[in-house]
């Protein structure tokens, strides 16, 4: 039988990709303010480390669904200023480093962390090199806090528990923006 230990160990992730496609469509105008209406999918994955060593854990994925609101303006030439609020859910998926399996040596370790409430925040401003073409740059938050299982199995014996990790994401994007007008 194996026996649950609690240790405390500070995890912190790095840099990775964050992909963002949206699409969105005018529903009304309070000058000089467009309103639009639409679904963001957005696709994240970052490293997670331990603070206090090299350790590496693994990699989280994330594939969010959110249903957004976007306020946009563009009364200032070429430049489109907005901000973005969407609320939908957070796909989570975890994938061990090769330092975390050589660690578990003949034991099986997973690390799963569930499906989650998401919370997108977004304020960006596009450059238009032509009427429906244009050069984007966003920050934003993705808020993320899954409830994370983690079990370790050898023949004969398990043993499990589970936290909520904070799997949050502060962005950065750029990239380009199409528009067309009806």
């Amino acid at each position: 039988m194996l026996r649950s230990c609690s240790t405390t160990t500070t995890l912190v992730s790095g840099v990775g990709p964050y992909l963002s496609f949206n699409a969105l469509y005018g529903v009304g105008r309070v000058d000089p303010v467009d309103l639009l209406l639409g679904l963001d999918v957005d696709y994240n994955s970052l490293p997670v480390n331990s603070q206090s060593s090299s350790f590496s854990w693994g990699n989280t994925s994330t594939v969010s669904l959110l249903p957004t609101v976007e306020l946009r303006t563009d009364k200032l030439g070429n430049v489109s200023l907005y901000g973005s609020l969407g609320l939908g859910v957070n796909f989570n998926g975890f994938s061990n480093s090769a330092s975390l399996n050589t660690f578990c040596g003949s034991f099986t370790c997973t690390i799963a962390p569930g499906t989650s409430f998401a919370a997108r925040f977004g304020v960006g401003l596009d450059y238009f090199i032509s009427p429906n073409f244009a050069l984007n740059a966003e920050i934003g938050y993705l808020f993320n806090l899954a409830n994370t299982a983690m079990t370790v199995s050898v023949p004969g014996a398990t043993t499990s528990g589970s936290q909520n990790v904070d799997l949050s994401t502060l962005f950065f994007l750029f990239g380009f923006h199409y528009r067309s007008f009806l």
